[in-house]
């Protein structure tokens, strides 16, 4: 996920670089062979790099062949590219379904291991950290990157009857032209979570408000160290294999909060506020 304003914030905090999805660059028009090289932006005149994670990688890895990511990478070479990014989750080496039998029992793994070492030593590659390669590689330039996230988010934040439209699309324009244009056709807004779903609006409100009251309050180390817990972020929006439909998600986070204001609040006598908590326009009373 990103918003420009992320770099600011990172600049200041002493960030080099962010990692980013391809898709990101993509959507404001970049090409394909473009994204093989840093970029920078900047807000507020902070710089800050940005490397663009490959999406094809990430789908060979780990769920293809080793040999195919031999050959992909082969093929970049062979086009003059000089860096392909990998950065994901680690729990699709063994965390999500079916894929601790496939990197581990029929031996993927280490297959793809002896592939990478084959790589390397014939020169065909490089391996790398994010930083060596930010630092080393010749940059592609400047870049402003608009808010975005990955393809499935984008669509999982829509209402479900605009869901069900972007779907028709899709199906509409099929395989071939939708692989043409999907870089502009895309959902919605990935804050629209919070839109969509009023309990994940409450949670998240209710944080930021404690948040606020901790700051105004000297930020307790007990009632910042249940604030940062609460803004975990997996129970304020989903994907496939979890997210705030589990109840026990959002149990974690009320309970966070739940301790964040015990801190705040101790030795006070019962009390409310009359205030617009969620934002939508109403007022609430906390009490």
């Amino acid at each position: 996920m990103w918003q420009p304003e992320l770099a600011a914030d990172l600049a200041e905090a002493g960030v080099e670089y962010a990692l980013v999805d391809d898709r990101h660059f993509l959507v404001c028009g970049f090409r394909h062979e473009e994204l093989h090289r840093p970029h920078l932006t900047e807000s507020d005149g902070r710089p800050l790099g940005l490397l663009a994670i490959d999406e094809r990688l990430r789908y060979l890895i780990p769920f293809r062949p080793p040999e195919e990511t031999a050959s992909y990478l082969r093929e970049l070479r062979s086009q003059g590219h000089g860096l392909a990014v990998l950065a994901d989750d680690g729990e699709k080496f063994g965390g999500w379904p079916g894929t601790k039998d496939w990197v581990y029992g029929s031996g993927w793994l280490d297959t793809f291991l002896q592939a990478m070492e084959r790589l390397t030593a014939a020169g065909e590659i490089k391996l790398s950290t994010a930083q060596e390669a930010f630092r080393q590689v010749p940059s592609g330039g400047l870049a402003y990157l608009g808010t975005a996230s990955y393809r499935e988010m984008e669509k999982w934040s829509l209402p479900p009857a605009a869901q069900r439209d972007l779907t028709t699309l899709e199906e509409e324009l099929g395989p071939k032209h939708l692989a043409a244009s999907a870089s502009f056709v895309r959902g919605g807004h990935w804050h629209h979570f919070l839109v969509k779903y009023p309990e994940s609006n409450r949670m998240h409100k209710t944080m930021v408000a404690l948040s606020n009251l901790s700051r105004s309050r000297g930020d307790p180390p007990a009632a910042r160290r249940a604030i940062g817990r609460a803004q975990c972020n997996d129970a304020y929006w989903h994907g496939v294999f979890g997210g705030l439909y589990l109840p026990h998600l959002r149990n974690a986070i009320w309970r966070q909060l739940a301790i964040a204001e015990r801190e705040l609040r101790r030795g006070e006598s019962l009390a409310y506020e009359e205030l617009d908590l969620d934002n939508d326009g109403y007022p609430e009373l906390w009490i």
